[in-house]
């Protein structure tokens, strides 16, 4: 869940902890109700996010570890990742309004999808205006607008791997399609799909391999992180349908746009278990 502690609840940093190691008091429990039985998957966020509901505080310390059995096999480890994605039906029913898969805000995301596209005036444009939604924002707060252009970047760039990260889960077929035969009238057409689906499938694995320097090489970390993407990804689909619920599969517009608020939900951390 990341190396850093602090509070937990939906939508923070960490927004689940799983129980797998997990500290409580007894009272708490009596006061809000164990694990729900009927969840096969998923039944120890629904208790993290019935204990924040009401109004307890839980905490997350990356210090503390405990060791457990692993899959083996690469078709353990994505037959697990599928079941872990299929909790998101039931935990969209119970929690509707900690699920969404991705948060966005709606300037930067039109900044990401012009640059992607090829239109670097556009962009440009999109970018001035998170520029200046930034600088609304510190001012409101009182804080120096120095770090504006910065605040801006950042979250042109959480929004390009947020954006990615959801396409590599929930779209690669489309992402496939588009990289193998892209529907385009001219060769120009042709090359800028199949460039902005290679930068989608992309970016997220290579920057988490730049930042975690695991010890595989990068062709494989980034197969196998796309692997356990397309895994989970069907996994969501399979409980959403099941539940008939669009909620873990649709993207929530964040209110403010000049705020660093992008986030993918399941950024790593997704809303079953830990990895």
């Amino acid at each position: 869940m990341g190396p850093h502690e602090g509070r937990v609840a939906p939508g923070a940093r960490v927004s689940f902890v799983p129980t797998a190691a997990l500290v409580v008091r007894r009272d708490t429990l009596s006061a809000v109700g164990s694990f729900d039985e009927r969840l096969r998957y998923g039944e120890d966020v629904d208790l993290i996010w019935r204990l924040h509901g009401a109004g307890f505080r839980i905490r997350y310390e990356p210090a503390v570890s405990v060791r457990h059995q692993e899959p083996r096999t690469w078709s353990a480890l994505l037959t697990r990742r599928f079941h872990y994605g299929t909790s998101a039906g039931p935990l969209a029913l119970r929690h509707p309004d900690a699920l969404a898969p991705l948060v966005v805000a709606p300037i930067p995301a039109a900044t990401v999808a012009a640059a992607l596209a090829g239109y670097p005036v556009v962009a440009g444009i999109g970018l001035a205006a998170t520029i200046a939604r930034a600088k609304d924002t510190l001012r409101e707060t009182n804080l120096s607008t120095e770090e504006a252009p910065e605040i801006a970047v950042r979250t042109c760039w959480r929004t390009l791997l947020g954006l990615g990260r959801y396409a590599n889960q929930f779209a690669w077929p489309l992402l496939i399609s588009a990289l193998v035969r892209p529907c385009g009238a001219t060769p120009a057409t042709r090359t800028r799909l199949r460039t902005m689906a290679a930068a989608l499938v992309l970016v997220e694995p290579v920057t988490a391999y730049v930042r975690d320097r695991p010890r595989l090489d990068l062709v494989r970390y980034t197969l196998g992180r796309l692997a356990d993407d397309a895994a989970y990804g069907a996994g969501v689909w399979a409980g959403a349908l099941r539940h008939r619920t669009t909620i873990p599969l649709r993207p929530v517009l964040a209110r403010r746009s000049g705020r660093d608020t992008t986030t993918s939900k399941l950024h790593r951390k997704d809303p079953t278990h830990n990895e």
